[in-house]
């Protein structure tokens, strides 16, 4: 009786081992983004992104480098173009729901999504905002005339002459807005 539980245990590990490599297989599979030209505009053009598609080709055969700098561009033409591009449509649809017609883009990591967004939509108040954490943590402890007027400068006013922030987005990729906003 022992010896026919270790033979079905062991088939029963030798089925399980199978299933779960061919679950990796399949799993590692699927989680592979393929980033090569081709596969990039095929799935472009199948959810009818005909023009992003179409502009990415142009702007990926300009390649002005060679070396890592050509897969930087690369990197640039297929993965956070179209990212960037779609998640500004969003952004501005977002900002029409609420009223919002002023942008802030966090200088730095803002720097792309900045340009292609203002590209996109050109009567929007579009700004690069100059707010590296040091400069807005100074300002903070500090009061800070010059930071107060250029912030004052973009920033939409209300009714009362007060800053309206309801009526601004601010956009920070890879922050917290916690300095921003404290």
């Amino acid at each position: 009786m022992s010896c026919v539980f270790f033979v079905l245990l062991f088939f029963i590990v030798c089925i399980l081992t199978l299933f779960i490599f061919a679950c990796r297989t399949l799993l590692r599979h699927e989680l592979e983004f393929s980033t090569s030209r081709k596969s990039v505009i095929k799935r472009l053009n199948k959810v009818r992104l005909d023009e992003i598609a179409e502009t990415i080709n142009d702007v990926y055969e300009r390649n002005p480098y060679d070396s890592t700098r050509k897969e930087m561009w690369k990197e640039q033409c297929l993965l956070n173009f179209p990212l960037l591009y779609l998640a500004s449509l969003v952004l501005y649809r977002h900002g029409q729901e609420r009223g919002c017609n002023t942008y802030l883009f966090a200088t730095r990591d803002g720097c792309h999504w900045f340009r292609i967004f203002k590209a996109l939509f050109p009567d929007a108040k579009v700004h690069y905002f100059h707010c590296s954490r040091l400069m807005l943590e100074n300002a903070v402890k500090k009061t800070n005339a010059s930071f107060n007027k250029y912030v004052q400068s973009i920033i939409p006013v209300g009714d009362k002459g007060h800053l309206n922030i309801s009526k601004m987005i601010y956009v920070d990729i890879h922050g917290t807005g916690q300095r921003m906003f404290s």
